[in-house]
């Protein structure tokens, strides 16, 4: 493994699936070497993240080791949205948008089998996807469902014990590759979902995660428009501003 100076040049990352591995990273990270596949070092924020290189990610992504779901290929600071939002074994969880699926992934691993993960994504297309991914992942406690986040806070509105709210996913690739088109045409959903998730604020809600590149103005009207149960039990990451 690298050292740590090495990480900034080290873009792509994965995180290891207990669900389908339980002999621990460091065997995990053995059977990838036997296999010809180099780790960079370990993510300081994700207890099984792990930087790799580009071509590391490119060769993994068609292995059948990512077939069969032992790991998800994620960038890497995506992952730290799940580590703060913390979920429980036993919770019911949702994650709102959850397309296309690294971080329902995280949370199923977290639950470890027990407990329930919600996982939604209003795009039908993409929620098929996001359901196979967590059937391929070994994620048995969760469902998937395809609902405007408006109608999900509607019909769910006292259900959950924590919510992960991307919205819709902003992992920085996205913005690295098209920066202008991206905010251009996203920027609106981001705020569409985060004001519908406010609906969520009934108990049994502990822990309610914001996690999206907002603009400095929407964030003030966001947390104006929250109630103040919500505020109470948020914690907001706004990984960008965007004015």
């Amino acid at each position: 493994m690298r050292s740590r100076d090495s990480w900034k040049a080290v873009l792509l990352g994965f995180e290891a699936n207990p669900l389908k591995f339980a002999g621990g990273d460091q065997a995990f990270l053995s059977l990838l070497n036997e296999f010809g596949f180099q780790v960079e070092a370990p993510t300081s924020w994700c207890e099984r993240g792990f930087f790799i290189s580009a071509g590391t990610s490119s060769k993994l992504g068609s292995h059948p080791l990512t077939g069969a779901g032992l790991l998800y290929l994620q960038e890497p600071g995506a992952m730290e949205a799940v580590e703060w939002l913390d979920p429980q074994p036993g919770e019911l969880i949702l994650d709102l948008c959850a397309a296309p699926g690294g971080k329902s992934t995280q949370i199923a691993e977290k639950l470890g089998g027990k407990g329930w993960l919600v996982a939604n994504d209003p795009v039908q297309a993409r929620a098929e996807r996001l359901e196979a991914l967590l059937a391929r992942h070994g994620a048995l406690n969760s469902s998937v469902y395809s609902l405007d986040p408006t109608s999900m806070a509607e019909n769910f509105s006292a259900c959950f014990d924590r919510v992960l709210v991307d919205a819709p996913c902003s992992g920085e690739s996205l913005f690295a590759k098209r920066f202008r088109s991206y905010v251009g045409t996203f920027r609106r959903r981001h705020e569409d979902a985060l004001f519908a998730a406010n609906g969520f604020s009934m108990p049994p809600l502990k822990k309610y995660v914001t996690w999206a590149y907002f603009s400095v103005s929407a964030q003030r009207r966001f947390f104006k428009f929250c109630s103040a149960k919500t505020c109470a039990r948020m914690c907001a990451i706004f990984s960008g501003a965007i004015t």
